[in-house]
């Protein structure tokens, strides 16, 4: 099976299970709140993830089926939808919620799989619970730990070129300096000599 092919039967089948998780729920006004549409693109990323693995389809497969999912179902374009994906991606990185959302999703598939496309709502649950999720409230679950830096690196301090007043005064001592063993040449050579 083509990349293409395959893309196309993994979005018949993300689109069958996105109808029964929907059931209930107005597609449409997912789009209309900030929390929904983070919860549905985290929970649609894991279960799209799972359905791709028993094939064992690759990330270049099921990327593209789960954006074409979110531009068809959430009536998002193209270009927000994978931005929403990746900025979700990072986002799952950094926050225990988005991550255990987006599990929610896999196991959802998951089951979805095993009972032959029947099976609640998982994700109605999530939207009634996060309905006021926002970017300030996403660590309320925790943050992930960030790996310690096992060696510090120092930092390189700038170097500041000399002031111009410095370098002037350097330059007249050093002249004056010299002056005066003129001087003292010339009056040696006079008293010895002379």
């Amino acid at each position: 099976m083509t990349g293409r092919a395959a893309t196309e039967e993994l979005f018949d089948t993300l689109s069958r299970f996105g109808k029964d998780q929907l059931k209930g729920i107005n597609a449409s006004d997912i789009p209309q709140i900030t929390a929904h549409l983070m919860v549905a693109t985290a929970f649609f990323t894991g279960a799209a993830i799972q359905l791709a693995s028993r094939d064992r389809l690759p990330k270049s497969v099921y990327l593209p089926a789960l954006h074409r999912y979110l531009t068809h179902t959430f009536g998002l374009p193209e270009r927000n939808a994978a931005g929403l994906v990746e900025s979700n991606a990072r986002l799952y990185t950094r926050y225990v919620l988005i991550e255990n959302i987006y599990n929610q999703g896999w196991q959802a598939g998951k089951a979805w799989r095993e009972i032959d496309g029947q099976g609640a709502s998982a994700l109605l649950p999530l939207l009634q619970r996060y309905h006021d999720l926002s970017m300030a409230t996403l660590d309320r679950e925790g943050i992930k730990k960030k790996p310690v830096a096992t060696r510090e690196v120092e930092e390189i301090a700038a170097v500041e070129p000399a002031p111009q007043a410095a370098s002037k005064r350097a330059s007249r001592r050093w002249l004056w300096s010299l002056l005066l063993l003129a001087v003292i040449a010339a009056a040696a050579y006079h008293y010895f000599i002379a």
